[in-house]
Formats: C-alpha cells, structure tokens, sequence
C-alpha cells in the first residue's frame, strides 16, 4: 500500500506517540466525562432535595429558624465551580425559599488546602452539606465530620454515596431515582 507523503508524518507520529496522544485526548476532554457524573440537572435536583426535607419529620427541632446548605466545592475544577454557581442561582431564583415554613439559606464552601471544615460548618451553622462533583478529595473526612455534627449530606453524584454520604441523586431510565446510605447498607 502506497501513503502519500503528507500522510507518513501524521502514521509516524501516530505509531510513535500514540499513547500520548490518546492520553491528551482523553484529558482534554474530562471536564465532559465528570459532567456525566450527574446524570439529573441542578433544576430537577434541588426541588427534589426541598421535597425531600420536606419528608423530615425531625427537620424543625434539627435546624431552628433557618436551614443552612452548604455547598462544597472546587474553585479550580470548573465542573464543580458550575454545579456550585447553578445551585445558588436555581435557589435564588425559587419564589418561595421555605422548606416546612423554614427559610433556606446557601454559602458556598471552597475546598482547599488546610481548611477547616469543623470551624466553617459551626461558624455558619451548616445543617446540609451540598458535594459537588470533586476531583481528588478525602471523603471519608467530610463523612466523619458531617455525621459528627449530624449534617445531611447529599449529592447530584450518585457514586458518592459508596464515600459515605447519605443522599444521592442518580437516574433509572429518563427518571430521577433517589438514592440513600441506608438503602445501600
């Protein structure tokens, strides 16, 4: 078989790094393959978390006056930076911010490096902790410090639940299903 000599560079460059180059291909485009992770959009989950708490019958002793969700993500991971920025807006944008009377608060919670999750959690009396998608993180330490202070964590991750967290929201077909830690266990 005779190739043309514009077509020898790109089968030697192919032949030579080609693992290189699947590599960066699948590297390029990785922010779409994490979108995946949330098979349901932000819009469908966050009036099915409000119904959701709604169902908590202990919800009014739990939190007092207000409700204060939490939403854990990373600035530097667009992904996560996204699911953050489109829950504040889908709240804000909500007619009525109540759950049960209860008025609904959001603070958005950066991950970085030598936080302090304890002190942000108590300083702002977080009741629910939102998990955004996360690139590399040590679940199983937001989980003991949420269970330690008796958070609700949910996420639009369904995975998670096997890191620990309580509430996930994933899909069966075109539906939404509703996933817990206690279904799993």
């Amino acid at each position: 078989m005779k190739t043309s000599i514009f077509m020898r560079p790109l089968i030697y460059f192919i032949l030579h790094y080609g693992v290189f180059f699947v590599l960066f291909i699948s590297l390029a485009g990785m922010d779409s393959l994490i979108a995946q992770e949330m098979p349901i959009p932000i819009k469908v989950q966050v009036p099915l978390f409000t119904k959701i708490l709604s169902f908590d019958r202990n919800l009014k002793t739990r939190v007092g006056n207000e409700i204060v969700l939490g939403i854990v993500y990373q600035k530097n991971f667009r992904t996560s930076f996204d699911v953050q920025d489109q829950i504040i807006t889908t709240i804000t944008k909500i007619p009525i911010r109540e759950i049960d009377g209860i008025s609904l608060r959001c603070i958005a919670i950066e991950m970085k490096e030598n936080i302090d999750l304890t002190d942000i959690i108590t300083k702002n009396k977080v009741d629910i902790l939102y998990i955004t998608p996360m690139r590399t993180l040590d679940f199983e330490k937001i989980s003991a410090i949420s269970r330690a202070n008796q958070i609700l964590t949910i996420s639009g991750v369904p995975d998670y639940i096997d890191e620990g967290f309580a509430v996930g929201i994933g899909s069966k077909g075109d539906n939404p299903m509703i996933s817990d830690k206690t279904r799993n266990e």
